[in-house]
């Protein structure tokens, strides 16, 4: 490809159409030149450089020059990029808020249509995408009202708390009773840290060790379950089944209650692990 033709393309990208670009660019070239010159340079129509010119002083890409016959001059490159980009932003930016506007006047009459009274069925949705499955998380965290419960490894725990810090602050600000049971992890535990941290000094989240759980999951409000496929690898990695099946989400519910039941508080965790250590030293 040309480099003329390679800037053509760079320039459609500032939002420019393939003949303004061109236009601009003999211009710039040119420096001061009739709309014939132009026409030439560029190899665009005289016609159709006539009506384009217009479209590149409006942008303020161009100027015309009284005088006859009646000259163009460019904006310096620099410039006109800088322009261009502005451009682009201030166009995105009344996009988006007249799509707010749009927004709410949507859920507004959505709100008021008439609704089709369905037989409630459980679901089930195997999620394969790393987008998908964080999406879900995060919409569950959210809905999340009486109880959030998660029982995986620290491998994985650590990265979700990092992930849904400010989450997981707001739905223990309301009141939800949050409930993590992990790995007993190696002498050095930065988990209970992390925790304090980033979301809570107090002892509002419950956090328990236990031996690794043959699944890894979550829980919420005792109605809906995201279980992982696999325990290795880090949080998304690996396909998950979300459900709000009572009979499966109840199974699982009722495994995160037995390794509760037979898990040891953060405090005697940390506690084990340094007695261990300790005898470890001791006998090295």
């Amino acid at each position: 490809m040309l480099p003329s033709e390679k800037n053509v393309e760079i320039l459609t990208d500032f939002g420019l159409t393939g003949n303004q670009a061109k236009v601009y660019l003999a211009t710039a070239r040119l420096r001061l030149a009739s709309v014939g010159q132009i026409s030439k340079a560029s190899k665009v129509r005289r016609e159709d450089v006539y009506r384009i010119l217009p479209k590149l002083e409006k942008l303020g890409l161009v100027e015309r020059l009284l005088g006859t016959p009646t000259k163009i001059r460019a904006t310096p490159v620099e410039e006109a990029l800088s322009i261009l980009i502005k451009h682009e932003e201030d166009t995105a930016r009344e996009r988006v808020s007249a799509l707010k506007t749009k927004t709410k006047t949507f859920l507004k009459h959505f709100a008021h249509a008439p609704r089709l009274e369905l037989e409630e069925k459980a679901h089930f949705a195997l999620l394969s995408k790393r987008e998908s499955i964080m999406s879900k998380m995060l919409t569950m965290v959210k809905n999340a009202e009486r109880e959030f419960d998660i029982a995986c490894s620290g491998r994985k725990i650590m990265p979700f708390i990092h992930n849904f810090a400010e989450q997981l602050k707001r739905i223990i600000k309301k009141g939800v009773n949050v409930r993590i049971i992990s790995d007993l992890a190696g002498y050095e535990d930065t988990l209970p840290r992390v925790i304090k941290e980033q979301i809570s000094p107090g002892n509002s989240i419950d956090l328990r060790y236990a031996d690794l759980p043959s699944s890894h999951y979550m829980i919420v409000d005792f109605k809906e379950a995201l279980i992982s496929t696999a325990t290795e690898g880090n949080m998304g990695e690996n396909p998950c089944l979300w459900t709000n099946s009572d009979s499966l989400t109840g199974v699982f519910q009722g495994d995160f209650e037995n390794l509760w039941h037979n898990s040891v508080s953060w405090k005697k965790g940390n506690k084990r692990r340094i007695e261990a250590h300790a005898r470890r030293s001791k006998r090295s």
